[in-house]
């Protein structure tokens, strides 16, 4: 029951944040650097990382903006030595912090750090339950027993942990091994079918995208989990996604954009004050292209109540963010066939195509 009240309290705040354009979310990229080097990762062009005062005055911005949970991600973050000091000073200031990671580099001091400050979650990316197909993806030997180590870690002490696995070509049917290692490890498992473009618009990462009917499994196992995160379409409430109206996202030099699908700089914080930024003429004449009235074709379109309509996504695309993406009509057809579609005669839906 109180789950499911917190839940009810966070899209409250989220349809309110979203209605007045208050900054509720954000992301922090707090470096490009990583130590591993996985063949689908998106970031090509790697930007100068700020200090740790100036991280320190931003998150300080964000919060008096409105800003109530912020995510910290890399590249790797803790190849920073200052990780410490920045999640401390969020914390400070009592904001709801996250952690996407890849684990490798967290250890007893750092897992017991993670507990002391409550953080509010930690996301490993772990790309199959094979050792050997995980550190081919990362392109690092012994990158898999570090990070369910790392796992481990923190299931000890009670960090709420999350595994993201997007799915990809190589991995074959072994994502479905994660299944068991996250129940055993007590961890929400977020099954990902679709690989992001890089954001300079190369299409390069999606070379390693599944097909139709793997994407359809993975998501039916997914939802077969409990996980229904990003099925549902928000163009059926009238509504476009929450870029750059609830949610923002700063890069490691401090630019601020939209999304991280989203590369459009809105303004840098370290030049100009966040909240002059937020509402300044560029953040407004974003929101102005964002609304749903630029997306007509969207709303006639026979997957309006079934897609995820993503902004971000038609950018990496194509350039343009009104325009239809291969990747999220991919995404609106596979979430009609599993509410809706028609089965062929082997009683599997029809993916003529894919």
């Amino acid at each position: 029951m109180e789950s499911k009240s917190i839940g009810s309290i966070e899209k409250w705040m989220d349809k309110h944040a979203y209605a007045n354009n208050i900054p509720l979310k954000g992301m922090f990229e707090l470096t490009h650097r990583c130590n591993l080097s996985c063949c689908h990762c998106y970031i090509d062009e790697k930007e100068r990382d700020l200090r740790t005062d100036e991280i320190c005055h931003i998150l300080g911005a964000i919060k008096g903006a409105g800003c109530f949970q912020v995510t910290f991600t890399g590249g790797e973050i803790f190849t920073r030595t200052d990780v410490a000091a920045i999640l401390s000073h969020a914390r400070d200031l009592y904001m709801c912090v996250q952690v996407l990671t890849n684990g490798t580099l967290i250890d007893e001091e750092v897992a017991d750090l993670l507990h002391d400050l409550c953080i509010d979650k930690v996301q490993v990316s772990i790309y199959s339950s094979r050792e050997d197909i995980h550190d081919s993806i990362t392109r690092v030997p012994g990158s898999f027993s570090k990070s369910v180590r790392a796992l481990k870690l923190l299931a000890e002490r009670n960090v709420p942990i999350q595994i993201a696995a997007p799915v990809m070509r190589q991995a074959g049917e072994s994502y479905k091994g994660l299944v068991s290692i996250a129940e055993d490890l007590g961890a929400r498992l977020v099954l990902d079918a679709f690989i992001t473009p890089s954001r300079s618009g190369s299409s390069r990462p999606t070379e390693f995208q599944v097909s139709r009917q793997v994407a359809l499994e993975v998501l039916a196992l997914s939802m077969d989990q409990g996980d229904s995160d990003g099925t549902e379409s928000h163009l059926k409430d009238r509504e476009t996604c929450s870029a750059g109206r609830s949610f923002f996202a700063i890069t490691p030099s401090g630019n601020v954009i939209p999304c991280p699908d989203l590369p459009i700089v809105l303004g840098n914080a370290l030049a100009k004050d966040f909240r002059g930024i937020w509402e300044g003429k560029e953040a407004n004449e974003l929101r102005a292209e964002l609304d749903l009235s630029n997306f007509a074709s969207c709303l006639t379109c026979d997957l309006m109540e079934f897609c995820p309509r993503c902004p971000g996504r038609s950018y990496c695309d194509s350039g343009n963010m009104h325009a239809c993406s291969w990747h999220t009509r991919m995404r609106a057809e596979t979430y009609r066939l599993l509410k809706g579609g028609e089965n062929d005669e082997k009683g599997r839906y029809d993916l003529a195509g894919g």
